[in-house]
Order: structure tokens, then C-alpha cells, then sequence
């Protein structure tokens, strides 16, 4: 149960890896509706886990209401915050919450966390099953560098690309993206088109002028926008991007996306410039 969708989809990366079935709810009252139909269905939950800092109900108050649910009294509850004050910690364990993660929520904890919580062995047991092809050995060894302002999404690709052998370098604004460009060798671009100090379509121009200049061939930049349409996919193109992606970002597109780059010593040519349908969402 978490507000957030970036924190819910970490949470579900990690955890599905694994062969967890996950429910999700973005407040207390979807949480509530979602724990009393797995309990009428036959099909309980087995754990919860909850963030403090939601609206209108926060975790503890959403435990609370948990708690008073006869089917749930005992259900391991494990409470995800950015920070844990004396008095929220005595509440939390008084509503049999013992297990706490702070912040950003990291792989390793969280299954450890998780498994204390429910009290089965943590990481030290069974190992993680195999990546989903395409396998990780087969993957072009690129260096790639996102241009994006927000926070989130940049947390999105860093878990989208763990494990594999690509190279993230990350860049804030535009501005700072050109000089990483011009000081940098890179095999793909990710460029925000949205963004304060320079946007993406004035870094992409600049871009491919300082190619022009250097007589480099072009880098493959793909867009991010926020939505598919055509205006907007036909702007960045104009400015010179490859390709283009919604910035909804999905595994399964950056994946796809990045699984058919060449390999660094085979990208000689020009790439034509497209809109990868099948990547919108």
C-alpha cells in the first residue's frame, strides 16, 4: 500500500522476482476493500506491507483498521518511511509492527525485512531465480547516458538496468547533458523533452550540432515525452532524436529498446529516425 506508483514499482520488481503475488493499492480505503475480498474469496494475505506517509490515512491508522479486521489481527505488517520518530516507532509496535524500512527501499533489505517480518529464512535461503531472456550475457555492453530531471523516473531506469552490463551515466537538465555528451563516449541516449535550464529539444539540436562540428556519427537519441502524440513525437524527430519512448517508463519497452542496439564496435551507420510504436503505452 503505498501513494507513490516509482515506490510501489520497486517494491513489485523486487518482490516478483521472487514468485510473490502482489496486490496494490494507492490509500487506505482501496487496502482495506482489496484484504477484505482476498478474505470472502478463501485467499488471505499473507503479508502487508505498508507506507506511513499516504493521505487522508496514514500506515499507522490504515494498521489500526487492519488490526480491527478478525481475519487479519495477526497478519505480519511491515511499515515503509522516510523517517521514524521515537513516538511513531512505540505506536508501531504496539500494533505489532516490528519490522520498519527506511527509504529508499534496496533489494537486499527488503527481502531481508520481508522475511524477518514473516519470520522464513532471508537471503541466505533459496537463491534468486535466473533473469528473464533476453539473459543478461547476451546484452551489448552499451554506455548510456539519461538526461532527465525527475528524481523518479531516473530511480525507474537505475532499477530497470541493475544487473544488467550497461553503463548509466545521468544527467539533470539539458545543460548539464551536453557536457556530458561532449566529454563522454556514449552508444545511446535517453533525453527527456521536458525540462528546466535547457529542455530536450534545444540538448538534442546541440547534440547533433557538436557531431556535425566533430564529424562523429550520430548518436542514437530516443525521446521521452510525457504522452504519444503526434505533434510532439514529429518536434523531437525534427530536433534530431532516433526514436521515441512515453516517459511511463516500462521494463519491457527499455528492454526492448535496448536489446537490438548494436554492439559499441558495430554502430557506424546513421540510425533511421522512428517512432517505436510498440513502446507506447
Amino acid at each position: 500500500m503505498d501513494d507513490n506508483d516509482t515506490n510501489r514499482l520497486i517494491v513489485r520488481e523486487h518482490l516478483q522476482r521472487f514468485g510473490a503475488l502482489l496486490v496494490e493499492a494507492s490509500d487506505g480505503v482501496a487496502a482495506l476493500a482489496a484484504l477484505q475480498k482476498a478474505q470472502d474469496q478463501g485467499e488471505p494475505f499473507s503479508l502487508a506491507i505498508l507506507d506511513y506517509h499516504m493521505p487522508n490515512m496514514n500506515g499507522l491508522e490504515l494498521a489500526e483498521a487492519i488490526r480491527a479486521l478478525p481475519a487479519y489481527r495477526t497478519l505480519p505488517l511491515l511499515l515503509t518511511t522516510s523517517e521514524m520518530r521515537r513516538g511513531t516507532e512505540q505506536r508501531a509496535q504496539a500494533l505489532g509492527i516490528n519490522t520498519t524500512i527506511c527509504k529508499p527501499i534496496g533489494r537486499k533489505r527488503l527481502l531481508n525485512s520481508v522475511a524477518a517480518t514473516m519470520q522464513v529464512p532471508g537471503e541466505s535461503g533459496p537463491k534468486e531465480p535466473p533473469p528473464a531472456a533476453p539473459e543478461t550475457s547476451m546484452l551489448p555492453a552499451l554506455r548510456i547516458l539519461l538526461v532527465e530531471d525527475l528524481e523518479d523516473n531516473r530511480d525507474v531506469v537505475r532499477l530497470f538496468l541493475k544487473d544488467t552490463p550497461y553503463q548509466l551515466d545521468i544527467a539533470e537538465n539539458g545543460a548539464i547533458g551536453v557536457q556530458r555528451f561532449q566529454t563522454g563516449d556514449y552508444d545511446v541516449v535517453f533525453m527527456d523533452t521536458q525540462m528546466p535550464v535547457m529542455d530536450g529539444l534545444e540538448a538534442t539540436a546541440a547534440f547533433r550540432r557538436w557531431e556535425q562540428e566533430q564529424q562523429r556519427q550520430p548518436t542514437p537519441i530516443i525521446s521521452l515525452t510525457a504522452n504519444a502524440f503526434q505533434e510532439e513525437i514529429k518536434k523531437s524527430l525534427a530536433a534530431g532524436c532516433t526514436a521515441h519512448l512515453s516517459n511511463q517508463l516500462r521494463k519491457k519497452s527499455c528492454s526492448k529498446r535496448f536489446s537490438i542496439m548494436p554492439n559499441p564496435s558495430e554502430r557506424s551507420e546513421p540510425h533511421d529516425r522512428t517512432h517505436d510504436a510498440d513502446a507506447a503505452p
